[in-house]
């Protein structure tokens, strides 16, 4: 009852033409929404990974800090740190390096993951768009109504998939 009627500007009798401009004013927009979450993820992973860039530039400037600091340190003899002290003492350092390295690959592969997944499913909403638009030209331009609300039950379907990605 609520598809029954035309749309706004479309007689009850709308032509094939009327029909196949709503259908690619439907599949421009979709495409630019798809377009909109591409450039959403990719900024989101260039933020992450310009963080991750910025987090490891600054554990490499406090390492450079401490170890010109213990160069500049200057021991009496009787003082002087034993060799086992310093080995150890260094070993936690790249212990807890190579800690923070792991965390930071470990998200590095969960943007990555989440970037291809979205490439994914736009690849999937494109394929199903190019379906609706070859369907659509297919069909015979008989039944207006029909058509439009073929048009409508696709386009909420593909409403719900984007919203899903978002």
């Amino acid at each position: 009852a609520v598809f029954d009627s035309s749309p706004p500007g479309l007689a009850a009798g709308g032509t094939h033409e009327d029909t196949a401009a709503i259908k690619a004013n439907i599949i421009q927009d979709v495409q630019g929404r798809l377009l909109q979450a591409k450039r959403e993820t990719e900024q989101k992973v260039a933020a992450e990974l310009k963080f991750l860039h910025n987090a490891m530039h600054e554990m490499d400037q406090r390492l450079d800090m401490l170890n010109q600091r213990l160069e500049e340190v200057q021991m009496p003899q009787s003082e002087m740190l034993e060799d086992t002290h310093v080995i150890q003492s260094l070993a936690k350092v790249e212990q807890q390096w190579g800690k923070e390295l792991g965390k930071l690959k470990t998200e590095l592969h969960q943007m990555i993951f989440a970037h291809n997944h979205n490439a994914d499913l736009m690849k999937h909403q494109k394929d199903t768009l190019d379906k609706i638009r070859h369907d659509s030209l297919s069909r015979s331009p008989g039944s207006g109504a029909t058509q439009i609300s073929n048009a409508r039950s696709m386009l909420a379907s593909a409403d719900a998939r984007i919203k899903a990605i978002q």
